[in-house]
């Protein structure tokens, strides 16, 4: 995921509890506020709720591409309630309220997608956490993602690790990447730190070329 910069932002506070609805589905409810920027929404959420793992605080910020949403455009045109959606593999969230102008509020409500789960559990893991499944959501992990990792060696990651790969974008193409320019096997903590430092295959490429370097 990229940072928004200057073009404006959407901050969405979420104040988050855990819920059930009546057909046993679990759920995440809160209230958003927001602010519409230029393509992307740029979403600060923040949560305090008990999950099947204890007491549960967030804070973390998210882009979000306006084109993400199902029903935004209509919602910010519509001067009486609203509804619209960010649908995620992992889950999907459905905001109420308001919009005055581009300033938008009023409750959301996160519902995980029951298939998302039991495909987690045939890659091996245990049943995620709704929490875990919620942050998976956000920074919008799928199945995919982690089976073409899982064909690149990494095998049954911790759901932290997926998070952190996706917050700082760790692809399955710039592993591969890195494997074709002679730096294969890495660890993941090693791959983010790759990427939190700005390091891409082009860059990596021109330090080869410098030092002579060739691929193996």
């Amino acid at each position: 995921m990229k940072n928004l910069g200057k073009t404006g932002v959407l901050v969405l506070c979420l104040y988050c509890f855990l819920a059930s609805n009546a057909a046993g589905q679990e759920t995440i409810e809160g209230r958003w506020r927001g602010e519409i920027g230029w393509n992307k929404m740029y979403l600060s959420l923040k949560s305090s709720m008990r999950s099947e793992r204890g007491r549960w605080n967030m804070s973390f910020s998210e882009d979000v591409r306006l084109k993400e949403f199902k029903g935004l455009e209509q919602a910010r045109s519509s001067s009486s309630a609203i509804q619209f959606e960010l649908p995620r593999e992992a889950g999907t969230f459905i905001f109420t309220g308001r919009f005055d102008d581009d300033e938008g509020y009023g409750d959301f409500k996160f519902t995980i997608n029951p298939a998302f789960v039991n495909d987690m559990k045939a890659l091996g893991y245990a049943k995620p956490a709704i929490d875990q499944v919620f942050t998976l959501a956000i920074h919008d992990v799928g199945i995919s993602f982690i089976k073409e990792m899982q064909a690149l060696g990494y095998n049954k990651l911790a759901i932290d690790k997926l998070v952190q790969m996706a917050i700082h974008g760790v692809t399955p193409l710039f592993v591969k990447e890195m494997a074709e320019l002679g730096y294969k096997n890495l660890a993941i903590d090693q791959l983010v730190q790759l990427r939190i430092h700005g390091v891409d295959a082009d860059y990596v490429r021109e330090m080869n070329a410098a030092i002579g370097k060739s691929p193996k």
